[in-house]
């Protein structure tokens, strides 16, 4: 495969982390606009990091990082990434940044 493995996974990944870090800020504009707080950013991080760790915990080591159990995995922490990244954003935008390479994405 000459280092071809994970090509999926790779191509996914942006794609993924853009329409969670949309669905992230539409949910909290719309909490925001019915009076109700966003705090639920952080357990919903946590959430998905916990499920991500569980997957992998389960179904790996993977072997190929375009099978559908690894690209399941590496989806749910990329959307945990982008929760961290978007609850920043939008809740702390003065605060220095708590993530570096993906802050540009945002």
């Amino acid at each position: 495969m000459h280092g071809a493995t994970g090509a999926w996974a790779r191509l996914l990944a942006l794609p993924v982390f853009y329409v969670a870090v949309r669905l992230i800020r539409l949910v909290g504009r719309r909490l925001e606009e019915a009076g109700r707080s966003c705090a639920g950013a952080l357990p919903a991080q946590c959430a998905f990091l916990a499920l991500g760790s569980s997957l992998a915990i389960a179904l790996g080591p993977f072997a190929d990082a375009d099978r559908p159990a690894a690209l399941l995995t590496g989806a749910v922490l990329v959307v945990a990434m982008a929760v961290q990244n978007a609850a920043h954003r939008a809740h702390l935008p003065e605060a220095p940044p708590s993530t570096v390479m993906t802050g540009i994405t945002t």
